[in-house]
């Protein structure tokens, strides 16, 4: 059986929740010999963000101290500090494998350069300087150019770059000067389990689901702002907010609005069912996890086209795409398919046709197939194309 190493910085113990990637390894697991790397934690890191990121309240709390990591990960120091942390682990594992699998780029390159390495990625930093300057540090125009001519040397240094969008594949062919046959698209999978087909087109509620984990950024006070020009118009409708807490100055006290706050995976799924339409206004999101989630239980969605989302969407045929993304347009969308029968059934059954590509078997055979062909061309020294 062949050896897959894998490089995860951010591998964790839990299998359901978080970045890792626990379900494409255990669908990998079948037909290799896998071996995750990760970081060992730094206690005194974990406390100093924890320390800087305090809120009373939970949910916010959690949010800063992923900022504070995000923006720690993204200096030239502590780049080169986790590239050293790998090698390290690697000389003193001595570990032999075919295939070397590392996930973002936020270190490297590492391993054995006459071995096949493929990369997995949501966006590049290029892209996020661009639109959502908010994850990178205060003083990253301090050292951007050494940062990305790290960042252009791991992928470069790639057989194969992965990408969960062909957006962010374009980033990595125009900005880092990868060569196209070097860079490939695989969606990421959606964890959460399906419905069947029957369960996804039972009768919904007159709901509006919105689900975040950064209010401001995925829209919340747009749809809030929205909320009563759609109550004017649908007078029976409800705004079920989910997820991270709004800001202190978002009120939301009207009685058509309910915020139920972090949700289980189980819970959140049942919402999904329930709820007639998600909104989802972000102003950046790479490849949000909540599209996906709306699309496996056949529930249509409003969002803007930003990042890989119009992808996700199959270019408007699997949800509608806001030409604007702001209150008028929110509440245009949003009424415009909650009176179109036609339309919502429409967008339901390419829905249920758009899930299918996220599902965790065909996703992890993309992968599988990736892997044995690019450890077949090998054939004893590996050439790194996409220099």
């Amino acid at each position: 059986m062949k050896k897959l190493l894998i490089l995860d910085m951010w591998a964790s113990g839990s299998t359901s929740t978080g970045p890792s990637k626990h379900w494409l390894y255990n669908k990998l697991a079948g037909f290799y010999d896998i071996e995750v790397l990760s970081l060992p934690r730094s206690i005194m890191s974990d406390l100093s963000f924890m320390f800087r990121s305090f809120s009373p309240h939970r949910a916010r709390w959690g949010a800063q101290y992923y900022n504070l990591k995000e923006h720690a990960n993204k200096t030239p120091a502590f780049f080169r500090k986790h590239t050293a942390m790998f090698e390290k682990m690697l000389r003193k594992k001595k570990v032999r494998y075919d295939l070397l699998f590392q996930i973002g780029a936020l270190c490297g390159p590492v391993g054995d350069p006459a071995i096949p390495h493929v990369s997995y990625h949501d966006q590049t930093v290029r892209l996020v300087e661009a639109g959502d300057s908010d994850w990178l540090p205060a003083d990253f125009p301090d050292f951007r150019d050494e940062w990305y001519a790290l960042e252009q040397k791991v992928y470069k240094s790639m057989t194969m770059v992965v990408t969960y969008s062909a957006w962010a594949r374009e980033s990595v062919l125009k900005d880092y000067a990868v060569l196209p046959e070097c860079a490939t698209v695989i969606p990421t999978a959606c964890k959460l389990s399906f419905p069947s087909r029957d369960e996804a087109l039972l009768p919904r509620k007159r709901q509006m689901l919105f689900v975040t984990t950064d209010f401001y950024r995925k829209g919340g006070d747009l749809l809030l702002a929205a909320f009563p020009l759609i109550k004017a118009r649908i007078p029976d409708i409800e705004l079920i907010i989910a997820g991270g807490r709004p800001p202190d100055s978002i009120s939301l006290s009207h009685p058509a609005i309910k915020y139920l706050g972090t949700l289980s995976p189980a819970a959140l799924r049942s919402h999904y069912l329930s709820a007639e339409v998600l909104v989802h206004p972000a102003r950046y999101d790479a490849f949000p996890n909540v599209v996906k989630e709306a699309l496996a239980c056949g529930l249509p969605i409003v969002a803007s086209g930003v990042c890989g989302i119009s992808e996700m969407l199959e270019y408007g045929e699997a949800g509608v795409i806001m030409k604007k993304n702001d209150a008028d347009e929110i509440a245009r969308a949003v009424c415009d398919m909650l009176s179109d029968a036609a339309l919502y059934q429409k967008i339901q059954e390419r829905s249920l046709k758009a899930r299918e590509q996220y599902r965790i078997d065909k996703v992890g055979e993309r992968f599988i197939d990736l892997f044995d062909r690019c450890i077949a061309d090998n054939s004893g020294g590996r050439t790194r194309l996409s220099r």
